[in-house]
């Protein structure tokens, strides 16, 4: 908020939707409905969370850049196993 990136709001009040939406996210992924999404961080979270930024009033295209460079040292990316259990592939 003070660098001018988003809205003057409450810090306690974007903390909580950012929580409220990581905490969807987890219960979901931890109930098996992202099973058939290959990386479900890479293309429901990553967007999910640059949406809700972009709703506190972040400019679109510096949220995806942001975004793109804190998650390039993630390393590894999940893949399938034969089991159909995903594991995440060293980096």
């Amino acid at each position: 908020m003070e660098g001018g990136i988003v809205r003057k709001i409450d810090p306690d009040r974007i903390a909580a939707q950012l929580w409220s939406a990581l905490h969807g996210f987890i219960m979901l992924e931890l109930g098996g409905h992202f099973a058939a999404i290959d990386d479900p961080s890479a293309e429901i979270l990553v967007p999910m969370c640059v949406n809700v930024v972009v709703g506190l009033g972040a400019d679109r295209k510096r949220a995806e850049t942001s975004a793109a460079n804190a998650t390039a040292g993630w390393g590894g990316s999940p893949s399938a196993e034969p089991d159909g259990k995903r594991t995440r592939k060293a980096g």
